[in-house]
């Protein structure tokens, strides 16, 4: 049965997609929140359920055979130290894995991805207005963090940024119509997402989609041959910046983007600027030092979680069990270069996955759940990767 142009399966896309963004609205309650995980939980599962009937896994896909044994593995892992000081657990696998079958086994074309960009982007627009109406102060930057949730909503928001700047660099990839019109929206779409970052304080969020920028920036930049025209652009951003001196707007900018980086800390102190990370980053190696074997399953517990992915994930469970695990987050990461430096996978759709992807493993240095969590934070990422992932290992579509 269809719905529209859209199979049942691939329509609850549109209804998942509409609960994550709706369950971080900041007017909600907890108990609302927690009505709606439940309910994404549970579409999640139906979802699942009724892919693994057309779910097919080649022999020649190492990539998801690798997710699979890590997923097995983590299950296991979550088993022995299930009752010990641990707090391993093994949602973070799950939920991206499930995802990821889901997009796999309903893996959509062009068309249809283009209607679920645009969606996503359309979304953290409403999440974005509905926060700043929240915070009651409009576009200012608030001594305190007003959205306990910032690092979850920042990164949900980043990626917004991302297809939204991936479309105004490089819309061919995916199909999308050009015009002047529509580059200029999805330019102004983009400055707004990065300004939300900025009012909630997502800072982690802010640096790694600054980083992410960049790169893609210079990957534009290298496609365009014409000196000519490189010249034209870097004129235009010179005006621009001498415009905004010239007014004295440039230097309220740089305070903007201080104070959401920095109002309340210590510039001098590193450890404040950081909000305890390096303590904790210190205090977890320290831990490992002592209790490398099996980290908390037989040691004691850590007091204070290090935001840092690979070694809140040594703590938990030690050196030796989370190798298996590591050499995963290394493929992750090593996808991501592939993707930036060989031709044929730059200039292909892949493009926007190795975006989204490298944004969540920046912020994986700095947050403890990244790449995977918080909860379905992740699921546009997870999405596209299965989605990408059937295009290039069963149909071979680099398009």
């Amino acid at each position: 049965m269809k719905i529209g142009r859209f199979t049942k399966t691939e329509f609850l896309f549109f209804v998942i997609l509409f609960i994550i963004f709706t369950q971080q609205v900041p007017y909600l309650n907890a108990s609302v929140y927690s009505f709606l995980r439940n309910i994404l939980y549970i579409l999640l599962s139906v979802s699942i359920l009724f892919s693994l009937r057309k779910f097919r896994m080649k022999s020649s896909n190492a990539f998801l055979i690798l997710f699979s044994f890590v997923v097995v593995y983590s299950i296991i892992i979550g088993v022995l130290a299930y009752g010990t000081n641990s707090s391993f657990g093994i949602i973070n696998f799950v939920i991206p894995f499930g995802i990821f079958i889901y997009s796999y086994a309903n893996s959509v074309n062009r068309q249809k991805l283009r209607i679920y960009l645009r969606t996503y982007v359309f979304l953290c627009v409403l999440l974005s207005l509905s926060i700043i109406l929240y915070s009651g102060t409009g576009f200012t930057i608030t001594t305190t963090y007003f959205l306990p949730t910032k690092n979850q909503v920042g990164p949900l928001i980043g990626y917004g940024a991302i297809i939204s700047i991936f479309i105004l660099f490089f819309p061919s990839k995916l199909g999308f119509r050009t015009s002047k019109v529509r580059s200029l929206l999805y330019l102004s779409l983009y400055l707004f997402l990065i300004l939300t970052i900025l009012i909630i304080r997502n800072r982690s969020g802010f640096l790694a989609l600054f980083l992410v920028t960049s790169i893609l920036s210079v990957i534009r930049l290298l496609k365009v041959r014409k000196v000519m025209y490189i010249g034209i652009l870097i004129g235009i951003c010179l005006t621009t910046l001498f415009g905004l001196f010239v007014f004295g707007y440039l230097g309220e900018i740089f305070n903007f983007v201080y104070d959401a980086l920095f109002l309340n800390y210590d510039i001098s102190d590193l450890n404040s600027i950081s909000a305890g990370r390096i303590k904790g980053y210190i205090e977890g190696i320290y831990y490992i030092k002592d209790n490398y074997l099996l980290g908390e399953i037989t040691g004691p517990i850590l007091n204070y979680t290090p935001h840092n992915y690979v070694i809140n994930l040594i703590t938990e469970i030690g050196v030796f069990l989370s190798i298996p695990i590591m050499i995963f987050y290394v493929v992750l990461w090593i996808a991501v270069l592939k993707g930036l430096m060989i031709s044929k996978l730059r200039n292909s759709s892949f493009l926007l996955l190795c975006g989204i992807l490298l944004l969540a493993l920046i912020i994986s240095v700095f947050e403890y759940t990244y790449p995977y969590g918080p909860g379905v934070a992740q699921f546009m990422l997870w999405y596209l990767y299965g989605n990408q992932n059937r295009s290039l290992n069963e149909v071979g579509n680099y398009e």
